[in-house]
Order: C-alpha cells, then structure tokens, then sequence
C-alpha cells in the first residue's frame, strides 16, 4: 500500500489521504484476501490518525482490525492490534485505558516470543511508569527491559525513540543521572541518519531539547524544539510534549 510508504516516511497525514481513496474499494467481499486486505487498511489508517492526533478514529481502526484477526484465528495479528490501542492510548493520556490494554498483551502467550513486541510493549510499559510518575519503575524498565530487547530486535529508528525516552527518564524523579541521560542521548545520535522519517528525526530534537534544557541551555533546548517542531509540522505530526516543553520554558 502507498500509505505505508507514506508512514515509513513520517508524513502520516499523506497516508490517511491516500487510504480516505482507498476506502472506496470494495473490500467489503467474502474471499480471504479481501478481509484481510481491511485488516491491513484498519493497521496503517489506525498508525496514521493516531499520529496526527485523532484519537478516536485510531481506537476505531485499531479495533476493527483487532476483530477481523480474531475471526482469521491470527493470534500476532491480534496482539499488533493491541499493540496499536495501546500506543493510542499512551500516546493522548489515556492512562488507565492504557493499563487495561497493557494486561491483555502481557498475557498474550505470543508476547514473549516476539523480540520486536515485546520492545513496544516494555516501551509502553516505561511511558505509562512515567505517565504515573512512578520514575524509579520508569528508568528501570527502560534501562533493564528495553534498550537490551530493542538492541537485538529492533531497527535503528525504533531504537532512536527508545534511547530518547531513556535519556529523558534518567532527567525526572529523585534518581536524576545526567552521565545516563546524555550516554542515552549519544546511542541515539548515533544511529540518526538524514533519511530517517520525519518522526523520528522530530523526536531525537525532541530528546535533545529536553536535555539541554535540564543543563540550563535553554537558547539550545528553544532551537532544538524549532527544528523538532518544524519536522513535525512537516509530516502533520501531533506531539504533545513539544507544548509541554514550550510552557516549561515560558515560565522560567
């Protein structure tokens, strides 16, 4: 589907275009190929709304989807639907919808079994920890879980969003690490390439903004978040702790 492309690029506005055209297609047939085809397109239009912002619409999705694995009897297709709740979820602060669809996936038998979900699952995992500001669970999640099951299991522009958030947890609670925040900070540096999507790119400037704020270089932390928020607004990306970061500014 061209609205992959569209996602892997970071501009998941574009990708929602592109499916809003697609939706006229007749998937609605019987055949197997059709139903999953719809499983497909529920995937990538819930990854696209959630990204830009539209909450209800990437639940929607993201259960449809969920419903069709389900009568496919397809098990890990199940579980990348409750993935995507999930990351819906965390994403707008829904925090206890959240723990509600993090026990579902831990007790998925497949979880274990799959590197790559279970990275997403820990990642969530820490961004809930956080969410509750519970940061000693937080860091440890992030440090312990994580990063060694990203490392083996994930590409480098899903271990960039991961070193970010790890660099930013050692920067919160009453276990504060700058030595930590900034090795975090240098693993994810050094895995950014130019041709990196758009959310990617906005998230390490994101991550370095936070940092250089925590030091008291907040001319750096201003115009990392200008290049992060013009990455972001490029691909229609709504990031919430770029507001938070703003407002934290203004009132120094």
């Amino acid at each position: 589907m061209d609205a992959r492309r569209d996602l892997d690029a970071g501009r998941p506005a574009a990708a929602l275009l592109t499916l809003a055209a697609s939706e006229k297609l007749d998937v609605g047939r019987s055949t197997r190929d059709d139903v999953e085809y719809l499983s497909q397109f529920h995937e990538l239009r819930g990854a696209a709304a959630r990204d830009t912002g539209q909450y209800d619409l990437a639940m929607s999705s993201y259960i449809q989807m969920q419903l069709i694995e389900r009568s496919l009897q397809h098990p890990l297709r199940v579980l990348t639907a409750q993935l995507g709740m999930l990351s819906s979820t965390v994403t707008w602060g829904r925090i206890e919808v959240a723990l509600s669809a993090l026990k579902s996936i831990d007790a998925a038998p497949q979880l274990q079994r799959n590197g790559s979900m279970l990275a997403e699952a820990h990642f969530f995992r820490a961004r809930i920890a956080e969410e509750k500001c519970d940061y000693r669970s937080a860091q440890h999640v992030a440090s312990n879980l994580l990063i060694p099951v990203s490392a083996h299991n994930e590409a480098p522009d899903l271990q960039v969003s991961r070193y970010i958030l790890a660099s930013r947890l050692q920067l919160v609670g009453d276990q504060r690490n700058l030595g930590k925040s900034d090795w975090y900070l240098e693993q994810a540096r050094e895995k950014v390439v130019p041709e990196m999507s758009l959310l990617r790119l906005g998230q390490y400037h994101v991550g370095v903004a936070c940092f250089q704020l925590e030091v008291g270089d907040i001319d750096s932390a201003c115009s990392e978040l200008d290049t992060a928020q013009s990455m972001f607004a490029l691909g229609k990306i709504n990031n919430r702790t770029v507001g938070i970061l703003r407002r934290a500014i203004e009132a120094l």
